[in-house]
């Protein structure tokens, strides 16, 4: 299955939405326009990035093998990701700079999305910040 990093963001937008820390089961997860088998494989990946916290079931025959993730929360690097990509207009800019180059990995995704904030926070108040 192809990395939806649409559904990435989507996955950290709603565990921090949630005001409990409580376990969820990957079947409560509802994002509109995805199914469970989707939802499922990228809390395995979004899991594996340290962008959450969560429960891991492991496969008993190869225990690096992740079954499936019950997330808790986002962790500290999942909240920085978010902040990067959280304004609407910022992540359009962000996946239509990668997708012109073709690529990306987690970590130029969030440089670009952080260089087009910090370009955005220069235009409203005028200060250079060196990021």
């Amino acid at each position: 299955m192809k990395r939806d990093m649409d559904l990435i963001r989507e996955l950290a937008l709603w565990l921090e939405r949630k005001e409990d820390h409580a376990l969820r089961k990957p079947e409560d997860i509802r994002i509109e326009d995805y199914g469970f088998d989707e939802i499922g494989h990228h809390l395995n990946l979004i899991y594996e990035a340290g962008l959450i916290s969560g429960e891991v079931l492991r496969s008993k025959s190869t225990p690096d093998r992740i079954i499936q993730v019950w997330p808790f929360d986002l962790s500290w690097v999942g909240h920085e990701f978010i902040d990067s990509v959280r304004d609407p207009e910022i992540w359009a800019k962000t996946k239509e700079g990668t997708y012109a180059v073709g690529g990306f990995s987690l970590d130029l995704l969030k440089a670009l999305a952080k260089g087009f904030l910090k370009k955005k926070l220069e235009q409203h108040t005028g200060v250079e910040i060196d990021l």
